[in-house]
């Protein structure tokens, strides 16, 4: 886009130029992106080719005369097939596209024009839209960050510092717009990554992805136990997966541990203490747990298993098999149970 001379800047940048109240620098933006298209018109052609090649002899190899068929599959249509996506398509230009030119007139109207153009779709108020006030790292220091800390039903909430689970960056070249919301397992919460371009869209989809970042949340908890905290059901998770590191770092990072999962945090913490062969250490840690009373089978059966280890590492046979003759107990009480990984 030019502003006085020949300025080379990220497409998404265009964004708030975009969304201007003046009608002709929206449009200078628009040009301005329909060059770039333009210069760049036979890689894009290239690469386009290269797809529809590509796909076409993937489902070829799976026996298909096109991708139609596959492309279903892959995003799990098995309940309706090309006839009812064109008739879904006929009904939204037959009930939908009525509606949305009336909302595009009154949207003219709105705007003071005759009729809309490209470069005024996405503007919603004469003197341009929304801007977020303030830069991207005081955007994730005042954007949405309480989140469910302890079990479901509980409503006390942590402040969680964005700046720490978001990764907020002005636009670069190469990046893309917009955001996502992941979980990463070794460090037991949802990342949030937002690339802003200086529109309203920064502070929309921070606090969208954030509602995806709350479900997460919710979703560490587990059916079995519905009392265990979230850092102790991923803790569990990363020591079957021998990340120990992971599991320690979600053990340490419990505050408040409630004294109804004591017995499972000890229990964990005899189990990390195993892995790590330091069997004396285990054992303390699992006896601390068995002296809190009756346990819930599932940790019944971790405390059993891990006090066996631990006790027979030790050479304390007897111990080792009373524990080993509890667990056999536990499970011809409830049934069968696979070995803890």
């Amino acid at each position: 886009m030019r502003t006085g001379r020949a300025q080379s800047s990220p497409l998404p940048k265009l964004g708030p130029y975009k969304q201007s109240g003046d009608r002709a620098t929206r449009r200078r933006a628009y040009e301005a992106e329909g060059r770039w298209f333009d210069a760049h018109r036979e890689e894009l052609d290239a690469l386009y080719d290269a797809l529809v090649r590509n796909r076409t002899q993937q489902a070829r190899n799976m026996g298909h005369e096109t991708y139609l068929p596959l492309g279903y599959d892959r995003l799990g249509r098995n309940c309706y097939g090309i006839k009812e996506v064109e008739a879904f398509r006929d009904q939204i230009a037959k009930d939908l596209v009525p509606i949305v030119n009336l909302v595009r007139a009154a949207q003219a109207r709105r705007l003071g024009l005759t009729s809309l153009a490209l470069y005024d779709s996405t503007v919603s108020f004469p003197d341009g839209n929304a801007a977020p006030q303030g830069t991207a790292e005081e955007i994730l220091e005042k954007g949405p960050c309480d989140v469910p800390r302890a079990q479901p039903g509980d409503r006390r909430v942590r402040r969680l510092p964005l700046g720490k689970r978001a990764a907020g960056r002005a636009q670069q070249g190469g990046k893309a717009p917009g955001g996502y919301c992941t979980e990463i397992p070794a460090y037991g919460a949802p990342f949030i990554f937002s690339n802003f371009n200086g529109t309203s869209d920064d502070v929309d989809v921070l606090t969208h992805e954030a509602g995806h970042a709350f479900a997460a949340y919710r979703a560490a908890y587990t059916e079995l136990q519905p009392a265990v905290p979230y850092h102790l059901s991923m803790a569990r998770y990363q020591l079957i997966q021998e990340h120990l590191p992971a599991a320690e770092h979600e053990i340490w990072s419990i505050a408040d541990l409630p004294e109804s999962s004591r017995a499972e945090y000890l229990i964990l913490r005899g189990r990390l203490a195993c892995k790590k062969e330091q069997y004396e250490t285990a054992a303390e840690y699992l006896r601390q747990a068995d002296a809190l009373g009756p346990l819930p089978k599932l940790l019944e059966r971790e405390l059993c298993q891990s006090m066996e280890l631990a006790s027979r590492e030790l050479q304390d046979y007897k111990t080792a098999y009373e524990y080993a003759a509890r667990q056999l107990n536990a499970v011809t009480r409830y049934g069968s149970c696979q070995p803890l990984g």
